[in-house]
């Protein structure tokens, strides 16, 4: 992806920066943190929305707002530019991503936003059905660090 978000203008306007992320499913054990692998979720696009709907009408009071182009792409809406990094999703997927959390000066936002995402999402009416179904549940976004862009939006 280079070059400008392609999200309608109405949704441009609602964050001055939009990182590029896609949901995912984190396990604890313990000490750790492990990323399921996104292959398997099998997330639909309206699982996607209701999550995504669920966000924003929690977040919108603190700047935040989440937008689904598709099941799996999806794009964080902010004030202000988050300074992360991430190691890629495939190398994820094989570490403790507790430890992938600790680098960028942001890091300490990023895991109390995400935490308060966990707590949202866990008893959702879309998890519930989606475990009900033997999928996993939604409780989190991966920075996607090959989309790793910023567009700053000018009215």
């Amino acid at each position: 992806m280079k070059g400008k978000i392609d999200l309608p203008p109405t949704i441009q306007q609602q964050a001055a920066f939009w990182l590029p992320v896609c949901p995912v499913h984190l396990i604890a054990d313990r000490d750790t943190l492990v990323l399921a692998p996104t292959s398997g979720l099998g997330l639909s696009l309206p699982e996607a929305q209701g999550l995504v709907e669920a966000f924003n009408g929690h977040f919108a009071e603190e700047g935040y707002c989440l937008y689904a182009v598709s099941e799996m792409d999806w794009f964080l809406g902010s004030e202000k530019h988050w300074k992360l990094n991430f190691p890629s999703l495939e190398q994820a997927e094989s570490m403790n991503c507790r430890d992938a959390w600790q680098q960028g000066r942001d890091a300490a936002q990023w895991r109390k936003l995400l935490n308060e995402m966990q707590m949202l999402w866990f008893s959702d009416a879309v998890n519930v059905q989606r475990e009900q179904q033997g999928f996993l549940p939604i409780n989190g976004v991966w920075v996607m660090q090959q989309k790793r862009w910023w567009q700053k939006w000018f009215g």
